[in-house]
């Protein structure tokens, strides 16, 4: 049996090592057990450990988070299931192996070892069932740290030159670039309720086309013009459909982790006049689901 001692030998990509090739690696030190008694195993992310928290890991002072931060690398919790009972100094000795590679930190580990007399209602046949249980906790050090991804750096400078201003709502999943255009129009007030829901005044159902069809008349040549500077950027956007989920003016386009949405609601805050302010929000948005 081969081990594989040195986990730097894996190829790293540009994202983190795949859940299953780590899985892999680990179980390659394990291999002895897994052949012949193997019941089931899985990983799991357990967190992220900061990027000033690194070097702590293996100490007992250092901490990790549910949320992933610049800099930061993946912690993972392995678990193993044999249908034998094994002897927890044999099992030292592949956790040693593992704990020299200097790539492979482990910050916490524990083994338990089973066994459950059982028999049929009838009587006739007991039964002795043994079996081992390995929980490993730990963070492979060579993953690349988190970084903004590719596509979130390439257009963050075009866009910040449009106007967009950028929000990070998760680091490393989802980012916003948002730009708003006000204009002061004339609404007939018979278009609008006369009594204030959730703080504003709505449209009336009766009335829904006549408000959005204004709105598209006011916004129709802003809402084209920003939609072909958003192409000249991410040329790979289809064009703009109508969002057909929203009763008011809405219109989107995606493709694969990027996309963008241009709409605008027609809500006033007071009835003392005809004329209102309209805003219409441009937004692109960065969301990896993965």
């Amino acid at each position: 049996m081969k081990h594989i001692n040195h986990f730097n030998q894996f190829l790293i990509k540009e994202s983190f090592t795949s859940n299953e090739d780590i899985k892999e690696l680990i179980e390659d030190y394990f291999l002895d057990y897994i052949d012949e008694s193997l019941d089931e195993s899985n990983i799991k992310l357990d967190g992220y450990v900061p990027e000033d928290e690194i070097e702590l890991v293996g100490n007992d002072t250092f901490s990790y988070s549910s949320r992933i931060s610049k800099g930061s690398i993946p912690i993972y919790k392995y678990e193993l299931r044999l249908n034998k009972r094994y002897r927890a100094s044999s099992i030292q000795n592949s956790i040693n192996r593992i704990k020299s590679d200097k790539d492979f930190k482990i910050t916490s580990y524990d083994t338990t070892n089973l066994e459950t007399l059982s028999s049929e209602h009838n009587g006739v046949v007991d039964e002795i069932e043994e079996c081992t249980y390995i929980n490993i906790s730990f963070v492979y050090m060579a993953n690349p740290k988190a970084d903004t991804p590719k596509e979130v750096k390439e257009i963050s400078e075009p866009l910040k030159k449009l106007g967009y201003v950028m929000a990070v709502d998760q680091f490393g999943k989802s980012y916003y670039w948002s730009k708003s255009i006000i204009k002061e129009v004339e609404m007939p007030l018979e278009w609008f309720s006369k009594t204030r829901h959730d703080g504003t005044y709505k449209p009336l159902t009766s009335k829904n086309n006549l408000v959005y069809d204004k709105i598209d008349k006011v916004f129709d040549s802003d809402a084209k013009s920003s939609f072909e500077e958003i192409k000249s950027i991410i040329p790979q956007l289809p064009d703009l459909t109508r969002d057909e989920r929203s009763r008011g003016y809405s219109f989107q386009s995606r493709r694969d982790k990027l996309s963008i949405s241009i709409y605008c609601f027609a809500t006033r805050w007071d009835r003392d006049s005809e004329s209102m302010e309209l805003e219409l929000t441009i937004r692109v948005s960065y969301w990896d689901k993965l």
